[in-house]
């Protein structure tokens, strides 16, 4: 979606999202690797989380990892759920092998 560097400082924001259409392509674009590693290393300047979302294969769970963003979200872990289904979801936590969490 549509974010402004301004909105970092004008409201009380503790995370950082990295937009899914970032992470699609993150394997074969440069740029969007780019675009990744920027936002994670500002959310690390700025003392915020961070999280990817749209994560669709453990590849690109893997790369995330390795460039520190410790928290993802996508179908690689779950489909979308109703509100119902996805209550006891978030009594676990699933991690990959390079400690990338789902969230």
């Amino acid at each position: 979606g549509y974010a402004s560097l301004t909105y970092l400082h004008k409201y009380p924001i503790d995370l950082l999202k990295v937009d899914q259409s970032f992470v699609t392509n993150m394997n074969t674009e440069d740029k969007d690797r780019k675009i990744i590693a920027a936002t994670i290393a500002l959310a690390a300047v700025l003392e915020m989380a961070v999280t990817a979302e749209g994560v669709e294969t453990s590849e690109q769970a893997e790369l995330l990892g390795t460039m520190g963003c410790k928290s993802v979200q996508g179908w690689l872990y779950s489909k979308a759920l109703p509100h119902d289904d996805i209550t006891p979801l978030l009594d676990h936590s699933y991690s990959t092998p390079d400690g990338a969490e789902n969230g």
